[in-house]
């Protein structure tokens, strides 16, 4: 390490010892939200040369092709594990931070060498440096500290899904320090190689994560704050980045690929809300400068308004702050340049994922703020929080050190405490419905959490109060799921004659819900019936059809099934892996429509077809047990022992086994019987 850089590496060593502190107890933590479908979803791409080659729809995430060359890798690496993948999300969230604090250092000292010149005032900025000691380096240092160990990070950190913006944020921040970095030696060798550098990472965060896209207008910021204003410059800069969205924009609706799709996507869906988005994230961004002040207990879902007009007190209010804010700034901007700096960066970095797009959906409501979306913002911030302090003590740099100390150490302690509730999802969302109890979403999630934790009396309080929050059919189909595998088949029962009685929740997937019930206990009457009223309201309800199809071959009716099928393999022949209809059409799925064209075959008695397709339907998933089962009775029947008994004891090696266990255990007695000696 060359002696001048050597506070920057202890630096980074305090950094790296005081994030693997104070975020230690998510590190033992279980996957969380949507962590175990991303590893499903890592399992079933298997390499990065697959994902680009198959570019699955049916996936988080999926048109971020750096996000999932980043998990690609690591499922490589940690598999199953939640340990590892935690333990490099702090990695790069201590790098950001590291980053952030290089960056910071280099613009303050960009900034005090031209700041005698005209740029948003004549006075020299307050913050330089000397030779006894150095503030911007202990400036640099406080903000790099605080953005690493404030709670609103946590998310991103605990979560296999946080990678996106964790990362994102990581190569964003690296972009604008090598841009940092090329403007300070514009006039030397090497800028190039730095420019191209910094593009180099902002494409990757880009790739990462769409709402970095915002980087060629931060450099423009950048560029303005730390250089003269001279009109061709700041004519051709603005130029450059029209012209760089115009091609995103335009590419939106003409490329098909990364993060062109996603782009179009949001798009399409704002135009319809945007007055109300915008009068919403109005409200929300202002709650957003709030939770960076008093990060609140965990609490996943806000419960923030959705407001319909802009003469809303709550957006009139927000507007007045906020534009209070800036003007004071912009009056006393010689003074505050780092926060008026800030404050455009903070907004800048609030605007793709806070500005006119609703997130949520309408059965739950609309949440239009997430922790996660406020980690880039966090940095700057921190800029605030430190020139705060900074002129608060008529910039004595012993009174700064003090009390930006305490204050660590104040946000530190919930950012540990925060880490604690992340360590499983019972906890997160027990937490979400402690601090938000009339939230629908969070007692829904804290019911589905206890139900996989196996605590089904738990589940069913939360689901009947989330049911009674939010009436519906997807919350009417879980609660009666959870009293079906309790047992209690009269509550199960009423809970069906609810669904009849009310228009309201006649809906196909709670009325195939309906159907597997009887179906299960060998009532193919009411079973056919409540499928039949699936397909009525969604003729492209996969699983209905799927379940008629097996109805019908269970009854003995193969011209009645005959029509189903069709469809089905009309389906799996036409998509290869993806969506249809809504329903996930993918091995699993196939493999059980190729299971249905093998009971088709055996009944109409074209035995040599059935083996084919029950073959097929095991290759494309070996965990699926009645395949092997109706193999096994196949050459049981046939007299073939050999065979039979090799299918039956791999049916023996599923998960459904304990379902056939008494079937296959009465084959293979009279095979070994009949075995000859």
């Amino acid at each position: 390490m060359i002696k001048g850089n050597k506070k920057f590496f202890y630096v980074f060593i305090l950094y790296l010892f005081a994030g693997f502190l104070f975020f230690s107890p998510q590190l033992k933590g279980k996957f969380v939200f949507d962590d175990v479908r991303v590893i499903l979803d890592a399992s079933k791409i298997g390499s990065f040369k697959a994902y680009i080659k198959k570019r699955p729809v049916n996936i988080v995430n999926p048109d971020s092709p750096v996000y999932w060359g980043i998990i690609l890798s690591e499922y490589i690496f940690w598999g199953k594990d939640p340990s590892g993948y935690k333990i490099v999300n702090l990695f790069a969230h201590v790098l950001t931070a590291f980053f952030f604090f290089l960056f910071l250092n280099d613009f303050i000292e960009i900034l005090n060498e031209n700041s005698d010149k005209k740029h948003f005032g004549n006075k020299k900025i307050k913050l330089k440096r000397n030779k006894k000691e150095d503030p911007v380096f202990y400036f640099s240092l406080f903000c790099g500290l605080f953005f690493l160990l404030h709670p609103v990070t946590v998310e991103t950190v605990a979560t296999i899904t946080g990678v996106s913006n964790g990362f994102g944020g990581l190569f964003f921040i690296a972009a604008s320090y090598f841009f940092l970095k090329g403007l300070k030696s514009s006039l030397k060798k090497g800028s190039t190689l730095y420019f191209l550098i910094s593009i180099l990472f902002f494409i990757l965060s880009f790739l990462t994560k769409e709402l970095y896209v915002v980087f060629p207008v931060f450099c423009t910021i950048v560029y303005v704050f730390l250089k003269p204003r001279e009109k061709k410059r700041l004519f051709f800069s603005g130029v450059i980045v029209f012209l760089f969205f115009l091609f995103l924009f335009g590419g939106a609706f003409v490329f098909n690929f990364s993060p062109f799709t996603i782009i179009r996507s949001r798009l399409l869906r704002a135009l319809p809300s945007v007055p109300v988005a915008l009068a919403t994230n109005a409200f929300a961004s202002l709650y957003s400068l709030y939770l960076m002040i008093f990060p609140v207990p965990l609490n996943i879902d806000h419960g923030l308004p959705i407001i319909h007009s802009f003469l809303d007190f709550h957006v009139i209010g927000s507007i007045f702050v906020i534009g209070g804010l800036f003007a004071f700034l912009l009056k006393f901007r010689s003074r505050f340049k780092l926060s008026f700096f800030a404050f455009l960066s903070y907004f800048l970095m609030m605007a793709p994922s806070n500005s006119f797009i609703l997130r949520g959906t309408p059965l739950w409501g609309y949440d239009p703020l997430s922790e996660r979306n406020l980690y880039a913002p966090a940095m700057f911030f921190a800029v605030f929080m430190a020139e705060f302090l900074w002129n608060l003590f008529n910039k004595d740099l012993n009174k700064f050190k003090v009390v930006a100390f305490l204050i660590i150490i104040l946000f530190s302690f919930r950012t540990f405490v925060r880490c604690n509730d992340f360590k499983d999802d019972v906890s997160v969302w027990s937490k979400a419905v402690k601090y938000c109890p009339d939230r629908a979403r969070a007692n829904f999630s804290l019911s589905n959490a206890l139900n996989r934790e196996g605590d089904i009396d738990g589940a069913i309080k939360y689901a009947t109060k989330a049911f009674r929050l939010h009436p519906s059919p997807l919350t009417l189909e879980f609660l009666a799921r959870l009293y079906l595998k309790k047992g209690d088949r009269d509550t199960f029962e009423s809970l069906i004659d609810t669904a009849i009685e009310k228009k309201g929740f006649r809906d196909a997937n709670l009325f195939h819900t309906f159907g597997e019930y009887y179906y299960q206990n060998g009532n193919f009457d009411k079973a056919e019936k409540w499928f039949l009223l699936a397909l009525r309201k969604n003729r492209n309800h996969l699983l209905a059809r799927l379940s008629l199809t097996y109805v019908y071959l269970n009854e003995g009716k193969p011209q009645n099934a005959k029509k189903h099928l069709n469809f089905l393999n009309r389906v799996i022949k036409k998509i290869s892996d993806g969506v249809f209809g809504g329903f996930v059409v993918d091995n699993v799925f196939k493999s059980r429509v190729y299971f249905a064209n093998a009971l088709y075959y055996f009944l109409i008695s074209k035995p040599e077809k059935g083996v084919k397709f029950c073959k097929k339907s095991i290759e494309l998933n070996p965990l699926f047990t009645e395949p092997y089962v109706k193999l096994g009775q196949y050459f049981f029947l046939k007299g073939d022992y050999k065979n039979a008994l090799m299918f039956l004891k791999k049916a023996e090696k599923t998960p459904d086994y304990y379902r056939y266990k008494d079937d296959i255990l009465i084959m293979k007695n009279e095979i070994l019987k009949n075995k000859p000696r």
